[in-house]
Order: C-alpha cells, then sequence, then structure tokens
C-alpha cells in the first residue's frame, strides 16, 4: 500500500510541478504584455502632449496674425469674422490647457495596479485627442481659407 501511495505522491508532485510552471509562465507573459501595453500608452500620451504643444503655436501664431490683420483692416464684417476667430482661438487654448493637464496626470497615475482604468481613461483621451486634432484642423483651414 505504502508503494501506491508513494507512487500516486510522486506523480501528484510532477503533474504540480507540471502546472506550476505553466502557470508562471502564463503570468511572465501576462505581466511582460501588461509592461508592453503601459510602455505603449504612456509614448502614444507623450505624442499627444507633442502634438498639444504644436497646436498651442500654431494657435499663437493664428492670434499673431489676427492681430495684424485687425491693424490693417478694420472694417464691420472683418470685425465680425475676426472676433469669431478670435473666441475660437480662445477656446481651443482652454481645451488645449485641459487635455494636456489630463494627460499629465494620467501619466503620473498610470501604473500596472490601475490597468482597467487607466485604460477606460486613456481610451476616453485618445477620443477627445481624435476629436480635437479634427475640430482644429477645420478651424485652421477656415482660417487660412478666411485669411490667406
Amino acid at each position: 500500500m505504502s508503494r501506491i501511495w508513494l507512487t500516486r505522491v510522486i506523480l501528484c508532485n510532477q503533474w504540480y510541478g507540471y502546472f506550476y510552471h505553466q502557470l508562471t509562465i502564463l503570468i511572465q507573459v501576462w505581466w511582460l504584455r501588461t509592461m508592453i501595453k503601459v510602455a505603449d500608452l504612456k509614448e502614444e500620451r507623450e505624442l499627444w502632449l507633442q502634438t498639444l504643444e504644436q497646436m498651442l503655436q500654431d494657435n499663437i501664431y493664428m492670434k499673431n496674425r489676427l492681430a495684424a490683420i485687425i491693424k490693417e483692416d478694420i472694417t464691420a464684417s472683418s470685425l465680425e469674422k475676426a472676433e469669431y476667430y478670435h473666441n475660437e482661438l480662445l477656446h481651443k487654448d482652454a481645451v488645449i490647457a485641459l487635455l494636456r493637464y489630463d494627460i499629465i496626470k494620467q501619466n503620473k497615475i498610470a501604473t500596472i495596479e490601475n490597468e482597467n482604468a487607466v485604460s477606460r481613461k486613456h481610451e476616453k483621451l485618445r477620443s477627445d485627442m481624435q476629436m480635437m486634432e479634427a475640430e482644429f484642423s477645420r478651424l485652421l483651414n477656415d482660417f487660412n481659407i478666411v485669411y490667406p
């Protein structure tokens, strides 16, 4: 009887070792994927910060152009257009500042422990950035058409 029991214990230990090894591999693969994902998300956020910085520079350039245009040509219709674009540019300044704040905050709290929450917030930021890029591009094109 003790021989059968010993054989069972040895087989159990072998199976345990095999499953433990497989589980360790799965955990390592998950950890590596998580680390890569967190690094990719951080890199994307860094690119967004650069994009926002470029938008801010373009915004400043358009405000300076607008000021120069107003100095030269001040009719009622041109003043109305200038006021519209000035308000739009100020609004974009505020949106850029808010997005920048959210991205920096996300970079600070992004860790592996809260990956799901980070992913949800990251998707929201991605959506906001795509919308901002589209709106800003439209504004820039419209501005360049009105004030070539």
